[in-house]
């Protein structure tokens, strides 16, 4: 993978650079199909389970207007969240590719090699279940935060999914190359903002490749 030379100013951040005739050859994946996909893991996914989830937290006691927290509480909230969506993800995500889920779940999400935005979503509904919705939303069911905190949260989530998935690496955002390596080695890096992978080494394979690439780039430079 490599960036593309262009005068396009967003194309220079575009990250995998697939010859036309590869690009000719490879399964085209109709849009329709995968806007239809993505709509009924929202409306038949997404929404039910936030109306579960909404009724649950609500037994559990919590109320929407409670006090506004600190600044310094909603970010240690945030930092919670992030770290408890980072292992569920992880642990579904790395389920996901054993043989037998995989060929079960995982693959649908898999179908785009090249990653788009709207891959985010295009999984199977037991996957947006299991792997999207579960390690999102677990944290805020154990916390109880803020409806701002949460809203916050969600909007996070959501953007960093989107730049992931979009096949570009965009300087002002979280760096999507590690999740566009995953898409094209259908391999490593299985988790959401790297912590897991660091942990358990599951992303060697794609640091090894950055080394080799930064070591190439510096001798192209000196030369």
């Amino acid at each position: 993978m490599i960036k593309l030379k262009s005068h396009c100013e967003l194309y220079k951040y575009k990250i995998q650079d697939i010859p036309e005739e590869r690009r000719r050859k490879s399964p085209k994946i109709p849009l329709s199909k995968a806007v239809l996909r993505v709509l009924a893991n929202q409306f038949l996914g997404t929404w039910p389970f936030l109306f579960g989830l909404f009724y649950i937290m609500a037994k559990m006691g919590f109320a929407p207007t409670v006090a506004i927290p600190t600044w310094w509480m909603a970010l240690l909230q945030l930092a919670a969240l992030i770290l408890i969506e980072d292992i569920l993800f992880f642990a579904a995500h790395h389920t996901m590719h054993r043989k037998y889920f995989f060929k079960k779940f995982h693959r649908v999400h898999h179908e785009y090699r090249e990653s788009i935005a709207i891959a985010t979503h295009y999984v199977h509904f037991v996957e947006h279940i299991v792997g999207n919705l579960i390690p999102v939303f677990t944290g805020v069911l154990l916390l109880q935060p803020h409806p701002f905190v949460v809203l916050f949260w969600v909007m996070m989530v959501v953007i960093n999914a989107l730049h992931t998935h979009s096949g570009y690496a965009l300087p002002f955002m979280a760096y999507s190359v590690h999740h566009d390596w995953h898409h094209y080695h259908v391999n490593g890096s299985f988790s959401a903002i790297g912590l897991m992978d660091q942990l358990f080494g599951t992303d060697k394979a794609f640091n090894k490749l950055k080394k080799e690439h930064k070591q190439l780039t510096n001798k192209e430079l000196k030369n």
